[in-house]
């Protein structure tokens, strides 16, 4: 994954994509949670549905389980 965005639950309330799956309101509600472009979930999970999923990450030398809530098509 290259580009990559921290950003709290207010986050789609200001940039509009289109959901897949989920809703704007909601994907970002928990800390742990993580919304995938289309793309990006294809890529990780093929054509499996992806939520609910674990995406793992490790930025800033500290490793993180972070749960798939939703995912929109790409910018």
């Amino acid at each position: 994954m290259r580009n990559i965005v921290y950003a709290d639950s207010a986050f789609f309330k200001v940039f509009d994509y289109e959901f897949i799956h989920a809703e704007a309101t909601s994907a970002l509600k928990d800390e742990n949670s993580i919304v995938l472009t289309e793309e990006t979930a294809i890529k990780l999970f093929g054509n499996k549905n992806a939520m609910g999923k674990i995406v793992n990450s490790s930025f800033f030398g500290s490793q993180r389980n972070y749960i798939v809530k939703g995912y929109c098509k790409g910018a």
